[in-house]
């Protein structure tokens, strides 16, 4: 079968690449040929132009001739990021453009996601595109798996609209539970609760692209994709305690004003830190994902906007509620267990294996 995969791939973001790698090598374990459409809409490339000159939210001459030097600073940054990414999309993701008012001779059956497809605050509104609605896939078998809508207050302001364009998808997947329970409650029958490409594949799909890192001082691996105050102070607690350098990750902001930083690392790398760190601390899912593949002891820094249902419904699944930090909770300093029987990660697991298999 002829599969297309529509994600949020051109991202400048380890998780949305490295999740698009690991739905497109499972797919294609199973025998189909697969691509991932190239689908680039501006909202996702804008926060990685390498200027956005004019984007400073403050009037006033000084306040813009202040955005604008920093935007020159920060370009050689950006500009190295964007090109590890781009050579990481390019090299290991198999990527086809369509012509959405067509109809599509070169695909049998659209999968839209992972990653936060549904987020309108992140896709300005509904994408009608990942919404399955053009041309191209009139006809299609067209299915969401692990598709995601960040966390449920997102959506509370246009619910109809989102649920009128599910009709469009045969069969749902869910990433958080949290959403799986929020379609159930809307009478929509066809949604399962799925998991995320790069939990789904496992280790084993990503140790042969993980960068070996050369041996160094244990160190502590902070990965903020925002940043967060609260996060880098869990941090420096958790470094103190074990006696760990910090070295931080981040592939969604730039700063040139502090050395320790780094922000130009391929995902190849960004693998191997995780992997041969000694202790995590994240904002993110895929970091928490990958820290749990890699079987590291971490903490999880809940986001400034409260309880991160998308990282909550994932330590769920391993009964690790209290790896995830949010303030005035205690760190969970206590050693991780990685030998025990994770029935409920399992029965997700085989859920998510029989969504896929049965195309």
């Amino acid at each position: 079968m002829r599969i297309g995969i529509m994600t949020f791939h051109c991202a400048r973001n380890y998780g949305a690449v490295l999740q698009a790698y690991a739905l497109q090598t499972y797919l294609e374990s199973l025998g189909h040929k697969v691509y991932v459409i190239d689908y680039r809409p501006s909202y996702l490339l804008n926060p990685y132009r390498l200027f956005r000159f004019g984007e400073w939210r403050e009037k006033g001459l000084i306040a813009d001739m202040k955005w604008n030097l920093r935007e020159i600073l920060v370009a050689p940054i950006r500009g190295l990021r964007n090109i590890r990414f781009e050579r990481f999309v390019r090299s290991r993701l198999h990527l086809l453009k369509i012509d959405f008012n067509r109809s599509c001779s070169e695909i049998d059956t659209f999968i839209f996601g992972s990653d936060q497809i549904w987020n309108p605050a992140i896709c300005n509104g509904y994408d009608r595109y990942f919404m399955a609605d053009a041309m191209a896939f009139k006809g299609k078998n067209c299915i969401a798996y692990s598709a995601s809508v960040g966390r449920i207050g997102n959506i509370k302001s246009s619910s109809d609209q989102l649920i009128d364009s599910l009709s469009n998808f045969s069969i749902i997947g869910a990433r958080e539970n949290s959403f799986n329970e929020w379609l159930k409650a809307q009478g929509i029958s066809n949604s399962a609760l799925t998991l995320d490409p790069v939990m789904l594949v496992g280790k084993k799909y990503f140790e042969p692209i993980t960068q070996e890192i050369d041996k160094r001082k244990p160190y502590l691996f902070l990965f903020m994709v925002d940043r967060l105050p609260k996060a880098k102070a869990v941090a420096e607690i958790i470094a103190a305690r074990y006696n760990l350098e910090i070295i931080e990750f981040t592939s969604c902001y730039e700063t040139f004003a502090f050395k320790g930083k780094w922000q130009t690392k391929s995902p190849e790398y960004f693998l191997g830190m995780i992997k041969a760190a000694s202790y995590v601390v994240t904002t993110s899912f895929h970091a928490t994902a990958f820290s749990i593949l890699f079987e590291k002891n971490f903490t999880a820094v809940s986001s400034r906007n409260g309880l991160n249902e998308r990282v909550q419904s994932l330590l769920s699944l391993f009964n690790l509620e209290s790896r995830l930090y949010i303030d005035d909770r205690d760190i969970d300093f206590s050693p991780i267990d990685y030998n025990k029987r994770f029935d409920q990660f399992q029965e997700v697991k085989h859920t998510s294996e029989r969504f896929l298999q049965a195309l």
